[in-house]
């Protein structure tokens, strides 16, 4: 009986382990009616650069650390497709002892496609977040997907929202009134 419980301890905590992740994209300016002779672009200057942009979104990023092994390093990185690029991006650690080292250098001058980073550590629970200036070809209307990937053995899980989780929540529901039990259950669509 012990060998057995051992067994399922050990393969419990030899399991891929699972990092979070939510990527939200929110345009920085939204479609609106106006004349088509009025076009609205946004400046951005660093140290040596202006840049001007019509097609400017803000992307939003969180890793959490959701498996059982503290890792030393963690190494990841972000792909934009179909012509998207960054051209900033403002890593959030939680403090000094937790860094992050953007591999691939991203400025106004030299914006990315690809981006490799380390997080030094990445234990149980942490937390990095990230804010991306995303650019799109002229012409497209939104950003595409934004793939995450790493060389270490993990699997990354979707983090829903506050409200995704509610609205799980509401989908289905007890109430116990006397001896009755009703039962309410949303099926998805």
């Amino acid at each position: 009986m012990g060998a057995i419980l051992t067994a399922i301890v050990t393969a419990y905590r030899n399991r891929i382990q699972p990092i979070g992740r939510r990527i939200d994209i929110v345009p920085v300016f939204q479609d609106t009616i106006r004349p088509a002779s009025v076009q609205v672009k946004v400046t951005i200057s660093d140290e040596q650069n202006n840049a001007s942009y019509s097609n400017l979104y803000i992307g939003q990023l969180q890793l959490v650390n959701q498996g059982n092994k503290d890792l030393a390093n963690f190494k990841f990185g972000i792909t934009l497709l179909e012509g998207d690029l960054a051209v900033y991006i403002e890593p959030r650690s939680l403090d000094r002892h937790h860094q992050v080292t953007q591999l691939t250098p991203t400025t106004l001058s030299q914006p990315q496609s690809a981006i490799d980073f380390t997080l030094q550590p990445f234990n149980r629970r942490d937390i990095y977040s990230f804010q991306l200036l995303i650019v799109t070809p002229d012409g497209k209307q939104q950003p595409s997907e934004v793939y995450i990937s790493s060389p270490e053995a993990i699997r990354f899980v979707d983090i829903p929202t506050f409200s995704e989780t509610l609205t799980e929540i509401a989908r289905s529901a007890i109430i116990e009134v006397g001896p009755l039990t009703l039962s309410a259950r949303v099926n998805k669509q």
